[in-house]
């Protein structure tokens, strides 16, 4: 499947979207099938920078606003085609649109983040967005897959600076899993 970047024209509500426009979610408030042009932004990412450029709290929200179900999302990252495109980008907004959902308090978006970091082919991105969330419920048992996947470095880059709940309940059982560092000493105090 190819992601290349096909933007509809500005006049048109899809095309607004593309393009992240405020005045398209005013619109898409108001117009009958507007949830089908969210999904296909979703689904075919219309960034031009996708280093620059995010969307995805932008997506999430039309999802809440227009009250859209996370399916769609999910069923996208378990395309046939995820194990055979290239494209490492291709998921990446749909992961990233998930986590904001979960962010947004549509928990039900996690079932298809937490499934795609055991089964899909950037596992590794929707680790990143699980460990980000901060919640250890939505981790759960993660941590013996991770550490069998990946070796030294790659849990490195896991270990997001400073405080996350996740990665200090994955240190518990599973040392290895917090980056190879044991926990830190008990702070000193003078007596």
């Amino acid at each position: 499947m190819s992601n290349e970047v096909v933007l509809e024209s500005a006049g048109t509500l899809h095309g607004q979207l593309q393009r992240g426009l405020g005045r398209a979610a005013r619109r898409a408030a108001d117009m009958r099938g507007a949830g089908e042009y969210v999904y296909a932004c979703v689904r075919r990412d219309p960034r031009w920078d996708r280093q620059c450029e995010s969307r995805r709290l932008y997506y999430a929200r039309l999802m809440v606003d227009l009250e859209l179900p996370a399916g769609p999302v999910g069923e996208h990252l378990f395309d046939p085609s995820d194990h055979t495109d290239p494209d490492d980008w291709r998921v990446d907004l749909a992961l990233g649109v998930l986590a904001d959902l979960v962010r947004l308090s549509r928990r039900e978006a996690a079932v298809p983040l937490r499934r795609y970091a055991e089964e899909g082919a950037q596992w590794f991105d929707a680790v990143v967005e699980l460990i980000d969330l901060a919640d250890p419920s939505l981790t759960a048992g993660l941590d013996e897959l991770v550490a069998a996947r990946c070796d030294d470095a790659d849990l490195a880059l896991l270990i997001p600076g400073g405080h996350n709940p996740v990665i200090e309940a994955w240190a518990a059982p599973q040392p290895r899993g917090a980056g190879g560092a044991t926990p830190p000493p008990a702070p000193y105090t003078h007596l």
